[in-house]
């Protein structure tokens, strides 16, 4: 990637990061919030995630809980954003098999059970069908920690940038 196309590319995932503080401000209470940020970050427009996992590691109940999963082929498909339409939106998200799979993830702590995150990234790749993926564990709320799973696609992928839209879901009711 040339230089002013990465210039660019940094300037659309910018964008797309800024505008979601007001959309999690409108849809405030929400209770799958966590489902339209995760939609948001995977879209093409930012970081153009084919496939995302995210979980919360919860050391105190000693859970590894699935909170949203997006995949590219069952994505959300309409002329208005997400965030405009959220009844259509949670209704596609009920039905959209890897987002209801992930869902029912549930397992020890990671932090409790002194697990590698390496190691449990492996077995849910096995498990949710991720081919080479990468991840991304940061603190929340209460000393619980956020993992998301993800496979890049041929775009590099701003990690520090993607650091930083992940403290996001800690205004998700979940985390």
């Amino acid at each position: 990637m040339q230089n002013s196309e990465k210039e660019q590319r940094m300037y659309e995932v910018l964008i797309a990061i800024a505008s979601i503080p007001k959309n999690l401000i409108q849809l405030h209470g929400t209770e799958n919030l966590s489902e339209f940020l995760l939609h948001t970050l995977c879209q093409q427009s930012c970081f153009n995630f084919p496939k995302a996992a995210l979980f919360i590691d919860n050391p105190d109940f000693d859970h590894l809980q699935g909170i949203a999963g997006f995949f590219n082929v069952e994505s959300y498909q309409s002329k208005e954003s997400h965030w405009r339409e959220p009844e259509q939106f949670s209704y596609h998200m009920k039905q959209a098999e890897f987002n209801n799979k992930v869902r029912k993830v549930c397992r020890c702590s990671i932090k409790r059970n002194n697990q590698t995150e390496k190691e449990v990234v492996k077995e849910l790749s096995q498990e949710l069908h991720f081919s080479n993926p990468s991840y991304m564990v940061w603190p929340v709320k209460h000393e619980n920690h956020g993992l998301l799973m993800f496979e890049k696609s041929d775009q590099a992928v701003l990690e520090n940038h993607l650091e930083n839209a992940l403290h996001l879901f800690g205004f998700c009711p979940i985390f």
